[in-house]
């Protein structure tokens, strides 16, 4: 199987609500650059949606196969304004992160690998969330 390698890019947004007009922005940043952090959209049953993911400088290569999704330095996701659930990784905290109407809530990630195996990584992950703000 040929492994697909992408570019990562400076800003992604991801429109989970399209067409509806009262909504506000989450937007992920990882202060270190030097691996993919999946971001995932928990529903109303706690069932995790990949949406995108950051962690990498703008035009660093990864593997489409390992990371099935776009990847970018930000990744700023569009809300219906209330509280909504993040993950962070597969297994990662999750994160209540409020949403205001015309506004972003920025979140950055300190993401550190200790150890990257074939199939797996293990890692450190602190975050820190600020209240929302204009956009």
């Amino acid at each position: 199987m040929t492994e697909q390698v992408k570019k990562s890019g400076n800003r992604e947004t991801v429109d989970s609500v399209p067409g509806q007009s009262a909504k506000g922005y989450v937007e992920f940043v990882s202060i270190s650059k030097d691996a993919v952090v999946p971001i995932y959209l928990l529903d109303e049953q706690r069932q995790p949606h990949l949406l995108a993911a950051t962690g990498l400088k703008e035009g660093s290569r990864y593997s489409f196969r390992r990371h099935p999704t776009r990847v970018a330095e930000r990744v700023r996701i569009a809300l219906p304004p209330g509280k909504h659930q993040f993950m962070i990784e597969r297994d990662g905290p999750i994160l209540q992160v409020p949403v205001e109407q015309g506004k972003v809530t920025p979140v950055d990630l300190d993401y550190v690998v200790l150890y990257r195996g074939d199939r797996f990584i293990t890692y450190r992950l602190n975050y820190q969330m600020f209240e929302p703000g204009p956009m």
